[in-house]
């Protein structure tokens, strides 16, 4: 009976210890919200809402579904970034670099793109009927 007993608390042991791992790891993703702004930097579904982010660079970020609503992010680098379904209303990506960003599906109303370096970049689905860059002959990128 010992035996037994022991052993269906070393199995529980071990269960509470993998939660408790998973709960950690959790825990560290959230605070990738507090993170600086770095290359790779991992906001995925933060709210960096009316912030001045002029000249960062955030190349190889995963800033999906972040919010970046009336912040700046002019001369950015956002090379291969991942901007998929962020909110970009009135937000400035004014001269910013955006190579093969992925802009899927985004929330753009109102949004400064102009003399954005946006070559290679995908605009599928992005939430605007009319996505304007100014200077450019053509809306694709």
């Amino acid at each position: 009976m010992t035996l037994r007993r022991t052993s269906a608390y070393g199995a529980s042991g071990l269960v509470l210890a993998v939660c408790t791992v998973f709960a950690w790891q959790n825990a560290t993703a959230a605070q990738n919200c507090d993170a600086a702004a770095t290359p790779g930097v991992n906001w995925h579904e933060c709210d960096k809402k009316l912030l001045i982010l002029e000249g960062q660079d955030l190349s190889g970020a995963n800033l999906f579904g972040v919010d970046f609503t009336s912040t700046d992010l002019r001369n950015s680098n956002l090379l291969a970034a991942n901007l998929e379904k962020a909110t970009l209303v009135r937000a400035s990506l004014a001269d910013s670099t955006a190579k093969g960003a992925r802009f899927d599906r985004i929330e753009a109303y109102r949004t400064d793109f102009s003399r954005m370096d946006a070559q290679g970049a995908v605009f599928a689905s992005a939430g605007n009927t009319a996505l304007k860059f100014p200077g450019r002959q053509s809306d694709q990128c």
